[in-house]
């Protein structure tokens, strides 16, 4: 009994630092937005959008690399760290780093190349388009190197350390960039030169915080943790590697349409009601944190009545969480884009974007938890083929609304097909990893 009332009073403790300070991260980003906008306006605001979303690349690499350091780190509790799974921290951080250098040398090819033939120098106004567009590649590579750390932070369960970095990272970002879009001549090279060099400090004081706490996490008498499916690991890579290509063509396909077919000033709004949304990422992004490397242990040590219950509370938590802000979201949707803009023309125009776009929110946040059950099972391959079919509809219905030049289209199609994803991936999850969770899921969580 004491060991139960332990383990929850370290889910609740670590349940409340990240959602403290997801809050906080999400408070400035939400006043970043603001200040940015005010600031740019909407054409020069559509360069941030970019930057958002040469950002999102990072989750084909992070995706596989993230598991698996998450898996390897989360059996601590259970058996003590060993050489052996140090050495393969290790190892993933020099695959992951390798590739990240490769992956920013593209992006920073295909970016400039970009800006040098599509983008509108009027636009930009007095800017170095080129400059400004190597810059952004430069904040890109530094948002990717420190992404590894933040998947050892999780594996680890040192939610409060994760969420004290992120939070000086994200008011350095702020304070920097403010200052730089203030002062500068070329505000946008100012601020793209301040986000690489607080994402490089973050890489490199995370990297130092999480190295020494693996070294003094080494236990010389445990004996190499067996780790469910860890000799599928070439096909369990190339599976969670799918998926997360899959997933990134699907999360940014509705901004390379917008960005593509209409004006910037439409685009740099878009952006903006995706800041809006990403608030809700601190509801539910804690709850994955926290629960998932808990999933992973229970599948590890072969307890599937624990495993059914971490899953079945995160579940509950996820639904409790997100459901209430969504709805209060759409509801003053008007309003909350007319207090991010001061516009009232655009809050009128655009406030039906965002009211469609709100359940694809919520639907996204209800896949997390199924999602991370394959995960954490190595049974990724069960569940590609539903995310390929979904990617398959979502390009045919936005390009269709897209080619309408419907901007509500394109966020309902978004919407309409995130729910498909949902509850057909949740519902494989269901029959092939948690035998029996169907009807808790649907009707006691969700």
């Amino acid at each position: 009994m004491n060991i139960m009332h332990s383990a929850l009073t370290r889910v609740v403790r670590n349940l409340l630092f990240s959602w403290g300070g997801k809050f906080f991260v999400a408070f400035l980003n939400i006043v970043a937005a603001y200040l940015y906008y005010s600031r740019l306006g909407p054409a020069r605001y559509a360069a941030i959008g970019w930057y958002l979303l040469a950002s999102s690349v990072i989750s084909i690499i992070e995706g596989p690399f993230s598991t698996a350091v998450i898996r390897q780190l989360s059996c601590d509790s259970l058996t003590g760290l060993t050489r052996g799974q140090a050495r393969r921290v290790r190892t993933l951080e020099r695959k992951y780093q390798l590739t990240v250098l490769v992956g920013a040398l593209a992006v920073t090819t295909v970016a400039i190349l970009a800006a040098t033939r599509h983008v509108m120098k009027t636009d930009f106004g007095r800017e170095n388009v080129p400059m400004v567009f190597a810059l952004m590649s430069a904040a890109v590579l530094g948002q990717w190197s420190s992404s590894f750390y933040n998947g050892c932070f999780i594996g680890l369960q040192r939610h409060l350390a994760l969420q004290l970095f992120s939070s000086c990272a994200g008011t350095a970002r702020l304070l920097t960039s403010l200052a730089a879009l203030s002062w500068c001549d070329q505000p946008l090279i100012g601020f793209f030169a301040s986000q690489a060099a607080i994402s490089f400090i973050q890489a490199l004081t995370s990297r130092a915080w999480i190295w020494s706490q693996i070294r003094r996490r080494i236990c010389f008498s445990s004996q190499e943790p067996v780790l469910s499916g860890e000799t599928q690991g070439q096909n369990e890579l190339r599976n969670i590697t799918a998926v997360s290509l899959i997933l990134l063509i699907y999360n940014q396909w509705d901004k390379l349409l917008v960005g593509a077919v209409f004006a910037n000033r439409v685009f740099g709004i878009y952006t903006l009601i995706w800041q809006i949304l990403g608030g809700l990422y601190a509801l539910y992004s804690p709850i994955y944190n926290v629960f998932f490397p808990l999933l992973a242990g229970s599948l590890a040590a072969n307890d599937p009545v624990l495993a059914r219950q971490r899953y079945h509370q995160a579940a509950q938590v996820m639904a409790a969480a997100t459901v209430p802000p969504t709805v209060v979201m759409t509801i003053f949707a008007k309003d909350i884009l007319w207090l991010m803009t001061k516009d009232h023309r655009v809050a009128d125009e655009f406030c039906w974007v965002l009211v469609c776009l709100m359940p694809s929110a919520m639907f996204s946040v209800w896949l997390f938890m199924p999602w991370a059950a394959q995960l954490a099972s190595a049974q990724t391959g069960v569940g590609v083929k539903r995310f390929f079919v979904s990617l398959l509809l979502l390009v045919g219905s936005q390009s269709i609304a897209a080619r309408m030049h419907s901007l509500n289209a394109v966020a309902l199609s978004y919407s309409i097909v995130t729910a498909f994803q949902t509850f057909s991936v949740a519902s494989i999850t269901h029959r092939r990893i948690l035998k029996g969770q169907g009807h808790a899921w649907y009707f006691n969580a969700v």
